[in-house]
């Protein structure tokens, strides 16, 4: 898996975790669920992959919200605040308003999908239900962990047509046809690898399960459950609170946010907390959550 600290946990309880933030990323369509959770997402980033690494990617996301902000009053025009009129067209403030928390959604469930991608590798996620159901399992693993490799493949072959190209600039439509061949061909390649490796021969896959689920997995599990339980109930409440239309409504419950709040902060936490156990000293050894990984593996090699 990714973060060390995740790694003292059966997958099971960071694809909860991971998996009901995305969900709930997509069903907050409110301005400060929206922002909490994009927040979070961007700060789990930044601790996972460096400063540089998520300011280059609100180099065009922070671009895509504000287009999404500015195109979605011009299809829909509907309001009672009007801010001004272009032509036959009407702004409004809540159009605006929408289009920004719309925005922000795209972003922050981008941002998480990522992040559960840095988490949960495709052995994880095979491992946990690759026996009941193999295509589901391998399509989402698999989407995971392409979607990350496709934008970083945007990027370099945007900085390669740059070098080239230095005068006359970086034409969309060319780094659009670049991006899909090489995504084609390297669709191709991996088509043939498995089919290589025996993918399909049989209807029923052997695994090889390499993590058992024990006491500290199953109270792991059951308090992301509930944490996932109160920020549900949470951005239900604030849902019930707010609205776009005829008029903005006001904000939910300060409960409600800090629910939310805490489920988007805690895999920052879990990483934090990881790293300051690998920098102290604990009862006079200096014990890491990798060398207790290490230490599980070897046990179970040796077994």
């Amino acid at each position: 898996m990714g973060p060390a600290a995740f790694e003292l946990f059966h997958p099971a309880v960071p694809s909860l975790l991971f998996g009901g933030i995305v969900i709930l990323s997509m069903i907050s369509i409110e301005p400060v669920c929206t922002a909490i959770l994009a927040a979070g997402g961007l700060l789990f980033i930044m601790l996972t992959r460096g400063l540089r690494e998520a300011l280059l990617k609100l180099r065009w996301q922070l671009p895509l919200l504000i287009l999404i902000c500015l195109i979605n009053p011009l299809f829909s025009a509907t309001g009672s605040t009007l801010l001004c009129k272009l032509g036959p067209f009407y702004i409004y403030g809540e159009s605006l308003a929408f289009g920004a928390t719309m925005g922000a959604l795209l972003v922050g469930v981008l941002l998480w999908i990522e992040a559960m991608g840095e988490v949960l590798g495709q052995d994880e996620l095979l491992t946990m239900t690759g026996g009941a159901l193999p295509m589901a399992t391998l399509a989402v693993s698999m989407t995971a962990r392409l979607v990350p490799q496709l934008m970083r493949r945007a990027t370099g072959i945007r900085q390669s047509m740059s070098a080239a190209s230095a005068s006359t600039g970086v034409s969309p439509v060319r780094l659009m046809n670049a991006l899909t061949s090489s995504a084609l061909e390297d669709s191709l390649e991996r088509a043939d690898s498995m089919r290589a490796r025996g993918w399909g021969a049989r209807k029923r896959r052997s695994r090889y399960r390499t993590r058992s689920f024990r006491g500290l997995d199953a109270l792991a599990f059951f308090c992301v459950a509930t944490m996932l339980g109160l920020a549900s109930w949470g951005v239900y409440v604030s849902l019930g609170h707010w609205q776009f239309y005829p008029r903005m409504a006001g904000p939910g419950p300060l409960w409600a946010y800090g629910s939310l709040a805490l489920l988007a902060a805690l895999p920052s936490l879990v990483v934090i907390v990881g790293w300051l156990c690998d920098r102290h000293e604990r009862a006079g050894t200096a014990v890491s959550v990798r060398d207790v990984v290490s230490s599980r593996e070897g046990g179970r090699r040796d077994a």
